[in-house]
């Protein structure tokens, strides 16, 4: 009897960690596995760079070939795809989100009328989402992959409660060019396509991205430019911030960019989202917004707390672009 517990005792700890080891490695999830591990494990651990326009100078992120998630991902191709789409489409999850909270949302949300409680999303549900859409972006366009499907889950992805949707094709768009450069071509065209949409929502995503591609600089500008009379307002927006990444990346001065944002932060007849999108734009342009510096720190009085607040955050990034540049000539002196 003694020598039958040896035996039971160390096969129930060996099935234990067994157990332990393929839940973790997602074997019970009815996910495709790839060396071990399904597809939702893989993607836990690819990098990419956080959320920043800031942030697109900065090419280090390592290549399809130095990741080994992408290594495992990308050649399943097709059948990793339904599995990427459905990370992308998942309801909005909030913090502390249990039972009880879900019923007084699902209250909440009926009469829309009171707050019984904080809504704030998961910022861990919008990391493995944003992962997901970087993986889609970058398995082939035959298999399914690409800048359409990654638009179409946006599209699809509802939208919570609190506010927004969780993920942004913009920031997953910039890491496929910056790990995937041979496919920018494929990703720029695709986004044209899809500014022949009625999907206003969608053609404001397109538009914003056609800021990631400096190399199709005399190609797209014209586009840009036309856009920037769009009758949607987010369109328009977009397209000025497309048009204020392209300038900054490529180091050009645009007078007339400037003067059209000027202008439109001093257009009282204009909706404050216009206005403060303005100001969103201006920012981006760094130490060349310089003489936009009076017309945003007039603005800092603005009753309207969107307007306030964009032209805060514009003076103290202009700010900090101008102190680093000075500092940057002072060095080499």
């Amino acid at each position: 009897m003694r020598g039958k517990r040896y035996v039971l005792l160390p096969g129930l700890f060996l099935c234990l960690i067994g157990g332990t080891l393929a839940f973790v490695c997602g074997w019970f999830s009815g996910e495709p596995i790839t060396h071990w591990r399904s597809v939702g494990s893989w993607t836990k651990d690819v990098v990419y760079q956080p959320w920043g326009w800031e942030a697109v100078n900065d090419n280090r992120r390592p290549k399809i070939s130095e990741q080994p998630a992408l290594k495992a991902i990308i050649p399943l191709g097709h059948r990793a795809v339904p599995v990427l789409f459905d990370t992308l489409i998942e309801y909005p999850i909030l913090y502390g989100t249990n039972y009880f909270r879900e019923k007084i949302r699902w209250v909440q949300w009926k009469t829309a009328n009171f707050s019984l409680i904080s809504e704030e999303p998961n910022v861990k549900q919008s990391i493995k989402q944003t992962k997901a859409g970087i993986v889609l972006m970058l398995i082939r366009k035959e298999d399914g992959g690409g800048v359409l499907p990654l638009l179409d889950a946006y599209d699809k992805a509802p939208m919570s409660y609190y506010a927004d949707k969780n993920f942004r094709p913009w920031l997953c768009i910039r890491e496929a060019v910056a790990i995937s450069p041979d496919r920018a071509s494929e990703y720029k065209e695709d986004l044209l396509t899809e500014l022949g949409t009625t999907n206003q929502m969608i053609r404001a995503e397109a538009a914003s991205a056609l800021g990631l591609f400096p190399g199709f600089f005399e190609e797209l500008i014209p586009k840009i430019i036309s856009l920037e009379r769009d009758k949607n307002v987010y369109v328009r927006l977009s397209a000025y911030k497309a048009h204020a990444y392209l300038v900054t990346n490529l180091k050009i001065i645009d007078p007339q960019l400037l003067r059209s944002l000027e202008h439109i932060l001093t257009d009282t007849s204009l909706d404050e989202t216009e206005r403060s999108g303005a100001a969103q734009s201006l920012q981006l342009l760094g130490a060349g917004a310089e003489e936009a510096l009076p017309i945003l720190k007039s603005l800092t009085t603005q009753t309207n707390r969107s307007i306030r607040g964009s032209s805060y955050i514009a003076i103290r990034l202009i700010e900090k672009a101008i102190n680093k540049e000075k500092g940057n000539k002072a060095n080499k002196q």
